[in-house]
């Protein structure tokens, strides 16, 4: 199993003592009656370093808020496809709350969220973070070894499925499809922190891969194998085209942008503007809303507010600041300031330059 962003759950460091008697349930225990028994389905301390062996990854450290070694019920299982394909598969029932400090190898990453939450914080640069809730696909990139502290608070439940593709995999691909080699190589160094909704039929193949990995039969791995390069070329192409309505996104708002700002005087409406740029009104909307953070309307609004005090305080007259600005009559101008600004413009020129001396 991975978290947030890719990095393996963790190998425990077990005390001196509980390594030499293998007993994981002595290690610490309040409740010795309890010291002997390891329930087969139990996901343990000592599982995970079982685990966490197979996994390149340096052994992290797990802290419970409990004293019981066992946390969960159910199954966690690493299988190695070839040419160092990895997927990692967690069904956790009865979870405790843990904190775990993790390394994510290099490589690109795509894990499905299948249930439960979980918070996860890079522990150096870019020092990214994730919240990430059920339901959600989550596609990280990582040039280089990475830490990470993971925190997973008490649920009933929690199901992940992470498919892993080291830098060797995609190089080995360059040989067999270069471009798309080349397309999740470039989201490897651009270091990607991506996060989407995960609809039925994306998260199909992460429950056929999870139940090809827990219960493997003859062929499971060349199945297992097939779903996850299809699950990386979906994934790029996917990408591809988001990054491309993003550009185009961005190049919309910033040519209307600059329309509103050789006009504040007189700024164009809504329906103007999606003529002007051939769109609908709605996509409009939409875009400058994700672009900008804010309706068309706020911006303008606070652009002329903006252009308004830089007039202000270098001691225009305020009719010739209202008409700039677009305003009817001085006196609507100063009601309109005084509610951005919480002060009259005249309040505000004093204040201007009592600072200037």
């Amino acid at each position: 199993m991975r978290d947030d962003q890719g990095a393996a759950l963790p190998e425990v460091g077990l005390s001196k003592e509980g390594a030499r008697q293998g007993q994981v349930g002595r290690i610490g225990l309040s409740h010795p009656v309890c010291a002997d028994f390891e329930h087969p389905a139990d996901i343990t301390l000592r599982k995970i370093g079982r685990l966490s062996r197979v996994l390149p990854v340096a052994a992290p450290r797990v802290r419970l808020s409990h004293q019981l070694p066992v946390f969960a019920t159910g199954a966690l299982k690493a299988t190695e496809l070839s040419r160092g394909m990895l997927v990692l598969c967690a069904q956790m029932r009865g979870v405790r709350q843990i904190t775990a400090d993790t390394h994510a190898v290099p490589g690109l990453s795509i894990e499905a969220r299948l249930q439960g939450r979980s918070f996860s914080r890079e522990a150096m640069p870019p020092y990214r973070t994730a919240r990430i809730e059920s339901g959600t696909i989550s596609i990280n990139g990582f040039p280089s070894e990475s830490r990470w502290t993971v925190e997973m608070p008490a649920q009933k439940t929690f199901d992940a499925v992470s498919v892993c593709y080291p830098p060797s995999f995609l190089d080995a691909l360059s040989d067999t499809d270069g471009e798309l080699a080349a397309r999740a190589k470039k989201l490897v160094a651009d270091q990607i922190c991506h996060r989407d909704v995960m609809s039925f039929s994306r998260r199909l193949p992460f429950v056929k891969l999870q139940q090809l990995c827990l219960h493997g039969r003859s062929g499971s791995k060349l199945r297992a194998e097939a779903i996850a390069l299809e699950l990386l070329a979906d994934t790029v192409e996917a990408l591809g085209e988001q990054q491309t309505e993003t550009t185009e996104a961005q190049t919309l708002v910033e040519q209307v942008c600059k329309i509103i700002e050789a006009r504040l005087s007189n700024p164009p409406k809504l329906a103007q503007l999606a003529q002007l740029f051939r769109v609908s009104e709605t996509r409009l909307k939409r875009c400058f809303s994700e672009q900008a953070g804010q309706p068309i309307s706020s911006y303008i609004a606070q652009r002329r507010m903006e252009a308004a005090w830089a007039l202000v305080t270098m001691g225009l007259p305020l009719a010739q600041v209202a008409d700039e600005v677009g305003y009817a009559n001085p006196e609507a101008f100063s009601r309109a300031f005084r509610r951005h600004y919480g002060q009259c413009p005249s309040a505000a020129r004093a204040m201007q330059g009592r600072n200037a001396r």
